[in-house]
């Protein structure tokens, strides 16, 4: 009974042994979209021309990841970009490459050698954002304006951040975006995309549509659209944009429409 019980308590001991053995991957904490801006002089952007869509020390990795057996100073980081517009610390994705993803090469790695030249902090664990399809690397005189609709996110590239504690890896991901004259920020963030004011100068015109009966009193007023009808039924208010609006007898402009891009919320109010 003795030796039956002693070689049951060394079973035990082996499998809590080898337990103990197997690392934990990192584990990384919700990550914030990128909205990359372009606005010089901004209060988090360091962007000394137009156009240079680099968001300087978003936030620090430390802050984002943590590991059971390595401090979080002590983990190694890089990223993923399947689109390609994307650098980070001015440093390689990791796409097409043969790097191991536990230990990755010092061209992949984000603390790495060297950082972005817009970098303000010196810190290489305070992630710098840019992107390399319409701001490249090495900064020119200029870069030319993106074409994209102003004030708009655009470019939508989904990142994946890879954390390593050196033998085992994990991986999440986010979308970076750039905004054409915008602020950087991160989500959830609200970035404005229009804001105007609902008037016939701006391409809005007000409309009705009442059930039977006498209309007593509509009209857009001061603070806002109000109607009066004698009958019940389907009673419709509003403004009505159109892409070419007439004033005095003038053809506007076409109406400013919005975009909209893949994977984000707008609101209206």
């Amino acid at each position: 009974m003795r030796k039956g019980l002693k070689s049951t308590l060394m079973t035990v001991a082996v499998a809590l042994l080898g337990l103990k053995a197997m690392a934990m991957a990192p584990t990384i904490s919700s990550l914030p979209d990128v909205i990359i801006g372009d606005e010089a002089g901004g209060a988090s952007s360091s962007a000394s021309m137009d156009n240079n869509f680099v968001y300087p020390d978003a936030y620090n990795i430390d802050s984002k990841a943590t590991d059971d057996n390595t401090s979080a100073g002590g983990l190694r980081f890089s990223f993923l970009n399947p689109g390609g517009h994307i650098s980070i610390n001015a440093k390689t994705r990791l796409d097409g490459s043969a790097e191991n993803l536990d230990n990755p090469g010092p061209n992949y790695s984000l603390d790495g050698a060297g950082d972005d030249p817009d970098s303000v902090d010196a810190n290489k664990r305070t992630l710098t954002f840019r992107n390399i399809q319409f701001s490249p690397l090495p900064k020119p005189v200029s870069y030319p304006d993106p074409g994209t609709p102003v004030g708009v996110p655009s470019d939508p590239q989904l990142v994946t951040l890879v954390a390593s504690d050196g033998t085992t890896h994990t991986e999440a991901s986010f979308t970076a975006y750039i905004v054409n004259d915008g602020s950087d920020a991160l989500s959830p963030s609200s970035v404005t995309v229009l804001d105007q004011d609902l008037t016939q100068p701006n391409g809005w015109v007000y409309f009705q549509d009442v059930a039977t009966g006498t209309v007593s009193h509509s009209g857009p007023d001061a603070n806002g659209l109000c109607v009066t009808v004698a009958a019940e039924g389907v009673n419709i208010i509003g403004w009505n944009s159109q892409a070419e609006y007439i004033v005095n007898g003038v053809v506007g402009t076409p109406y400013n429409t919005v975009t909209l891009v893949d994977n984000a919320v707008y609101q209206a109010r």
